[in-house]
Formats: structure tokens, C-alpha cells, sequence
């Protein structure tokens, strides 16, 4: 059976990938919260639902990331 795992050097490299999207999921997390806020935006409760999914995704893959 072949072994579809990656090479050591291309973990690192999907590690750091991986790094960098968890970054900026937490960061567009923020920006929807304060477009959410916004009294005019009528997009509220679909942003802040999108918006704590995302936080959750992050921080599931951030604990997984730091296990690693």
C-alpha cells in the first residue's frame, strides 16, 4: 500500500501554512464582529453566526497545530 502521508520537509512546510491560516481566520473573525456591530449592517446575525464558526475552526486547529 503506497503512504499518501507528506515528507518531513513538506509538514513543515503545511505547518506553517497552516500557522498562517489560523492567523488570519482570527483576524477576519475580528473584522466580521465589527461590521456585525454596525447598526446599519443588515447582515448582523449571518456574520456573527459566520464569524463564531470561524473562531471555533481556529481555535480547534490552533490546539491541534500547538499539539503537533
Amino acid at each position: 500500500m503506497k503512504n499518501h502521508a507528506p515528507a518531513a520537509h513538506e509538514n513543515i512546510a503545511i505547518n506553517d501554512q497552516l500557522l498562517e491560516t489560523i492567523v488570519s481566520a482570527h483576524y477576519l473573525v475580528l473584522q466580521m464582529r465589527m461590521l456585525a456591530a454596525a447598526e446599519d449592517f443588515s447582515g448582523q446575525a449571518e456574520t456573527e453566526l459566520m464569524a463564531d464558526a470561524l473562531s471555533r475552526w481556529a481555535q480547534l486547529a490552533g490546539s491541534k497545530w500547538c499539539e503537533a
